[in-house]
């Protein structure tokens, strides 16, 4: 009997203490969460014109003194001990005043404050393992001969994400969220290279792969650009001290042999965006070696020459070998080809003569620092 006494009491103990209401017991935010801010993408995203948590956010390190008592984030298999949510009713960017509720007094919360951050530009940070698709392996013409794609995967592709607040962030391809797709202005794939989509949880950034019909085994010249020697004025002119030439590779093919053994001959003409030209080193008078890259991958060079005035003999250089060439013409000794002639005339004057001859001395010597020509 006295058993059965002391449970009923200790029931209506327990009764007592869940029947006063939360408001009877002081609650106090003895610890803030660690992470106060919260970025898009990572922690949030859009939810049509909401924003939601992506997962629950982390309140690591919250302590609230409830009824005298410490208590501490934790989690567990089916949740936290803690919950929190905006106190205006919706989350907004920015700054958000909040209430961290207790899970196990529903009524009990304290309030602290929240910074949600959105991104304000996505960039490609590196491109994707693979970017050169191989037909047979990765594509296959369909019945209508279009580019059809097998499988792909941008595996390895990152994206640099700058957000309002200037902070940066990398995240990869497979870490969740992003996903790529083929822009809606391509109706077919083409030959070479074609440009596809990352997003990023509506964040969109552009990168390149190449179809191709086998890897490239080895690349040979076949035809020089029809433009070889650049004319002063005409092909290049200075700027700012420094030589620009106006290239020109019209006429400029390269054979290429696959992997499998078959071969193509690429015309630049035809498919300029499969090349890339670059000079092996600073652009000089007289001749210059060039850097042809085709598919990003095989490269093969050949050489273009700069004619300059004082250069009678087309050597690349001005010096005493180009003033005696002056003198000998003046006095009939030698002949001077339109093009020769041109380059001897330095004091413009549409003569060639020793005033020609020792301009030409002057300049290789360092005595003048240009030709009237050159004014």
């Amino acid at each position: 009997m006295k058993k059965a006494i002391s449970i009923s009491l200790c029931l209506v103990l327990m009764l007592s203490v869940l029947l006063i209401p939360a408001s009877a017991y002081t609650t106090e935010l003895v610890s803030k969460p660690d992470k106060t801010t919260f970025y898009e993408g990572l922690d949030w995203v859009y939810n049509g014109s909401s924003i939601s948590p992506k997962t629950d956010f982390d309140l690591t390190g919250t302590v609230v003194k409830y009824n005298g008592n410490n208590i501490s984030f934790a989690t567990f298999p089916w949740g936290g001990n803690m919950s929190v949510e905006p106190s205006s009713g919706k989350w907004q960017t920015g700054k958000n005043k909040v209430k961290i509720f207790l899970e196990d007094f529903s009524a009990v919360y304290v309030e602290s404050e929240l910074t949600l951050v959105a991104i304000k530009s996505a960039a490609l940070y590196k491109a994707p393992t693979k970017t050169e698709l191989v037909r047979g392996v990765d594509w296959e013409y369909d019945a209508m001969n279009n580019i059809k794609l097998k499988s792909y995967s941008p595996a390895g592709a990152q994206i640099k994400l700058t957000f309002t607040d200037n902070t940066t962030k990398i995240v990869s391809y497979g870490d969740g969220g992003m996903d790529w797709f083929v822009p809606d202005h391509i109706a077919d794939f083409v030959m070479g290279a074609n440009t596809l989509n990352l997003d990023y949880y509506g964040h969109t950034v552009p990168f390149e792969i190449r179809f191709v019909t086998e890897s490239i085994k080895s690349a040979t010249l076949k035809n020089k650009p029809a433009l070889i020697n650049y004319e002063y004025k005409d092909n290049w002119s200075y700027s700012s001290g420094k030589i620009v030439p106006k290239y020109d590779f019209s006429g400029f093919k390269v054979s290429l042999t696959y992997s499998n053994g078959t071969s193509e001959t690429v015309e630049y003409s035809a498919e300029p965006k499969r090349f890339s030209f670059e000079p092996k080193s600073t652009v000089t008078k007289g001749t210059n070696t060039i850097r042809a890259t085709i598919d990003g991958k095989a490269t093969v060079e050949f050489d273009i020459f700069l004619r300059s005035f004082g250069d009678v003999d087309l050597d690349g250089r001005c010096n005493s070998q180009d003033a005696l060439a002056v003198l000998q013409y003046s006095v009939s000794l030698i002949k001077l080809n339109i093009v020769k002639f041109r380059y001897a005339d330095v004091t413009a004057d549409s003569k060639v003569n020793s005033s020609d001859a020792l301009a030409i001395l002057q300049k290789s010597v360092g005595a003048i620092d240009k030709f009237k020509a050159e004014a």
